[in-house]
């Protein structure tokens, strides 16, 4: 939401809850900013992230209590969170400006529940939509879907339940889709979007 990607457990971000736990908010255009961690007064900026990324992240990730103890197995979520790095990633020297953002425009100042409007010419998604269980701030269905953009042109859509939406056709589902390209992320994701490649 406005150009924030905060990552936190639901509770954190769930109106009501005193005491939510911590949470990390990177600011694309800015700094990240650490709540409810150790040391988290002053932002980091991206220079010192990037220069102390380990460090950084083994913070982060044990304050927020991300490090498992084994390997994790995927779920629909981490699948669709995946697919979006893995699909930037793919892109990341295309003449095309690619972006990823979250339907739900927070408008920050007005508390007045908005959508990009990005799935709206996804029939599936806008379906799938009336039957998801609400989440987040608002208590709304739209923070389950991300968009993938290619020059602010919506290409599909992503629920965090792990379904990947085109314009037309049915729904795809992520972890048949990675079983079916042997567990391998990269091989889903190019086949998922071999007709921008």
């Amino acid at each position: 939401m406005y150009d924030v990607l905060t990552v936190a457990h639901p509770r954190a971000v769930t109106p009501g809850i005193a005491d939510g736990g911590p949470q990390i908010m990177m600011n694309r255009v800015g700094s990240v900013h650490l709540s409810g961690l150790s040391g988290s007064g002053k932002p980091i900026n991206w220079g010192d992230v990037d220069a102390h990324r380990f460090s950084v992240l083994q913070m982060v990730e044990k304050a927020l209590g991300l490090v498992p103890s084994t390997p994790a197995s995927a779920t629909g979520r981490s699948l669709a969170y995946r697919f979006f790095a893995s699909a930037l990633d793919l892109f990341v020297t295309d003449e095309h400006w690619w972006d990823v953002r979250c339907e739900f425009l927070d408008t920050a100042d007005t508390y007045d529940n908005e959508d990009l409007g990005h799935i709206r010419g996804f029939a599936s998604a806008m379906e799938d939509r009336r039957s998801i269980e609400p989440l987040g701030i608002y208590g709304e269905p739209l923070s389950h879907f991300f968009t993938l953009l290619r020059d602010d042109e919506p290409v599909l859509v992503v629920s965090i339940e792990g379904r990947l939406y085109r314009k037309s056709g049915s729904p795809i589902d992520l972890m048949h889709a990675y079983a079916r390209h042997g567990r391998r992320i990269r091989w889903m994701t190019a086949s998922l979007l071999r007709d921008w490649l």
